[in-house]
């Protein structure tokens, strides 16, 4: 941790990170499944397959997690897993059809594993062992 970055200003951040990589990056699709699905033209089956997609994601995301924490650590882990969640969210809004869609949404999920992972172990550096 930084020296000027006080434990207090840590937390929030990453509780900011989660909060950006779990409630929009994961649960965004839900909330608009019936816009994209007509937006788009698909039909239920189809506009599900693609929302889940995000937990596809997410999976390869943990898989992926695992490695990427051993070659780079945790904060680097979780400050690519945001800017993975921030491009995917970017891309989602500004989707022009179903293919951006499935692409965007299975960043967000593989990305949010990122920041998801390693935040509880980043939070548990932060506090120390006494808490």
């Amino acid at each position: 941790m930084a020296p000027r970055v006080t434990k207090t200003a840590a937390l929030a951040i990453l509780v900011a990170a989660t909060a950006v990589s779990q409630a929009f990056g994961r649960f965004t699709y839900s909330v608009l499944y019936t816009e994209i699905r007509d937006d788009f033209g698909l039909s239920n089956t189809a506009a599900g397959g693609i929302g889940s997609l995000n937990l596809v994601g997410y999976l390869f995301g943990s898989l992926v997690v695992a490695f990427t924490i051993g070659a780079f650590g945790l904060a680097k882990t979780a400050k690519c897993g945001l800017l993975g969640v921030t491009i995917g969210l970017i891309a989602l809004s500004w989707s022009p059809n179903s293919v951006v869609t499935l692409v965007a949404l299975f960043l967000t999920g593989l990305a949010a594993a990122g920041v998801w992972i390693t935040t509880p172990a980043l939070a548990a550096n932060i506090l120390g062992p006494n808490r």
